[in-house]
């Protein structure tokens, strides 16, 4: 079996990701008495398809239901689709009285009274899927029909048991959206999200991995392709696919696999050709402009909005509009020729040092202590030195600064729970943070300066409140990435050289007493170009307490990896800290929810970030 699809998945398949949530709201909705019908709404090729394949499943045979693909009868006039309906009924209601000459709305009331009426049926959900693949005048002619059967539910009992499901996009939104449409008022919303993070990139690491590729390095195109097409259902399982060909010719898969795998797509994918057809015929294409080089503020009220969304070229990201992904938004900006804007946000991080892929040496050398390579200061903790391959990364050339905290301070990030863990935001509840532990002191607080007082809660908050603002994903460093930042491939003691030097960072030696500015010591680099990696402030790592050597790999920014209260790592020193405790091997542990002036926090990308942001390279 391919691990990859492009088209609708069947209801026990493997490659089906994400949709709980969705899934179990509907089936509460149809297991519920019905106070409404149920408008799903989701653009072109958004699963819309897979998850009523899975809710039929899940119904059955609790009751009856009958989901209609109406592209089997598409272009069919209204007395075609009236007949089909009842017929499809028939076959699945049991009595159902004879569906033939059901030819219109009265046709299709009469029947269903006498269908629902038989005590051995207790509900009946009926899913019209593929809404689009009828002419307007019959989608017209049908959604008066349910809408005369939903109001007549008050009279005849036996229309209650009926449950209507709508499928579709903007063609429905027409006939809901105005007080003069057919189901005004009569349905309830439900709008696909695309797939969370950790579902997208296992849907694209266990594809490859089943295929033979090396779990590291899969998990890393996981979150490449993520970065770029943002966990679109259609999109991530084209990409995988694409990466699987490559793969299967021998092709290394890096990020260059993934932007020619993106090429491919550009170059002529019905979806992308889809998007231009509806943006051209619903006079959409100066809304599109908008969207992409100035995004409105996020409310549904905006009907050119709320339609882009609906054709699947816009979602909601945080308080605005904007483009799915950046895949799309660079291939249709480039198209309607106007400039894809990096958000606001692009000044927020500092400039992003680009990772290579490859081995180095991780912990501390167990060489007799006279050897000129054993670094004498290592604890035990740090020991066996061993080499681990890593995939390639982005990092921070610097620790976050109080200037690119700020924001999330003064915006949503300490009142959204959505940004924070279950056990991080009940302790800001019970706490009451709003703000870091240092925040309104002046010896810690120059734009330049590190920002300090953040505890491991915070600072995953922080992450995902930026991956929010940029449409680009942030996270912590793992324990492993931030090592290899900071002491090369070659598993240098300082970030500098395995010699003490006075002067290259700002620690205890240094006598000064607080944080400075970020690249206050420009002497202390890393042999890829970072700074910070020595002293000034402890930096949160997403890893767990207990991680052992050799380092196992995982994915550490996994939902349930990042549960709990657990211990996790800080890395590098900072101000206070003598000189053996701010070597890149030197490890240390705190509880999640630890604040003091010392912790601060570095961030890290799985992918280039696009647009203006300034990316340098560590080869």
């Amino acid at each position: 079996m391919t691990p990859f699809s492009t088209t609708s998945l069947a209801p026990d398949s493997p490659l089906f990701r994400g949709r709980q949530d969705d899934l179990a709201w509907l089936v509460q909705r149809c297991h519920a008495e019905v106070t409404a019908y149920i408008a799903l709404y989701g653009g072109r090729q958004n699963g819309k398809t897979s998850l009523l394949l899975r809710l039929e499943t899940a119904l059955r045979p609790a009751m009856p239901v009958c989901r209609l693909d109406l592209q089997i009868i598409k272009g069919a006039n209204a007395t075609q689709a009236f007949a089909f309906v009842a017929k499809r009924i028939a076959e699945n209601v049991p009595f159902a009285p004879d569906p033939r000459g059901v030819a219109d709305g009265p046709g299709l009331h009469r029947f269903l009274s006498q269908a629902l009426a038989e005590e051995c049926v207790s509900r009946l959900v009926l899913i019209l899927d593929e809404w689009g693949a009828l002419p307007a005048t019959t989608r017209e002619a049908l959604a008066h029909a349910l809408r005369s059967i939903f109001d007549a539910r008050h009279t005849i009992h036996a229309l209650r048991k009926l449950l209507v499901i709508f499928s579709g996009g903007s063609e429905l939104y027409d006939l809901i959206v105005s007080e003069a449409s057919s189901l005004h008022s009569v349905c309830v919303d439900h709008y696909l999200s695309d797939l969370g993070q950790d579902e997208a990139v296992a849907l694209i690491a266990d594809g490859l991995v089943a295929a033979g590729l090396d779990a590291v390095l899969a998990t890393g195109m996981g979150h490449a392709v993520y970065s770029r097409v943002a966990g679109h259902p259609y999109l991530t399982q084209r990409l995988g696919a694409l990466l699987l060909e490559y793969q299967q010719r021998g092709q290394s898969l890096t990020e260059a696999a993934v932007l020619a795998a993106e090429t491919r797509v550009r170059q002529g994918d019905t979806l992308l050709r889809r998007i231009r057809s509806d943006l051209r015929e619903s006079g959409l294409l100066d809304a599109a402009r908008r969207l992409i080089s100035d995004p409105p503020r996020f409310t549904r009220l905006d009907d050119d909005m709320a339609r882009l969304e609906l054709i699947g070229l816009a979602k909601q990201t945080g308080e605005h509009w904007a483009a799915r992904n950046l895949l799309l938004a660079e291939e249709f900006g480039g198209w309607l020729g106007v400039a894809v804007l990096p958000p606001p946000a692009s000044r927020l991080i500092p400039p992003l040092i680009h990772i290579p892929a490859g081995p180095f040496l991780m912990g501390s050398s167990a060489a007799d202590k006279l050897a000129e390579s054993a670094d004498k200061l290592a604890k035990s903790n740090e020991k066996l030195q061993h080499t681990l391959t890593l995939p390639d990364y982005w990092i921070g050339r610097t620790p976050i600064t109080n200037a690119q905290f700020r924001p999330f301070v003064a915006g949503d990030g300490y009142t959204n729970h959505a940004y924070w863990t279950e056990a991080g935001w009940a302790w800001r509840e019970e706490v009451q943070v709003n703000q870091p532990e240092c925040w309104a002191e002046a010896k810690w607080n120059g734009d330049e300066q590190p920002v300090v007082g953040v505890s491991w809660f915070e600072a995953v908050a922080y992450c995902r409140w930026l991956s929010v603002q940029t449409g680009h994903e942030f996270r912590l460093p793992t324990e492993a990435e931030w090592e290899k930042a900071a002491r090369g491939p070659d598993g240098r003691i300082w970030p500098w050289g395995d010699a003490w030097e006075a002067g290259r960072c700002n620690s205890k030696e240094a006598g000064i007493g607080k944080t400075t500015p970020v690249g206050h010591y420009p002497n202390g680099v890393s042999s890829y170009g970072l700074l910070d990696m020595a002293g000034n402030v402890w930096e949160w790592c997403a890893t767990k307490l207990g991680k052992g050597y050799p380092y196992q790999f995982e994915d550490e920014w996994a939902e349930a990896y990042l549960a709990g209260e657990e211990g996790r790592i800080l890395r590098g020193g900072a101000w206070n800290s003598e000189q053996k405790f701010v070597r890149g091997a030197y490890r240390v542990i705190n509880f999640p929810r630890y604040r003091i002036n010392l912790n601060g926090l570095r961030v890290v990308c799985h992918a280039p970030v696009g647009g203006e942001w300034r990316v340098m390279s560590g080869e």
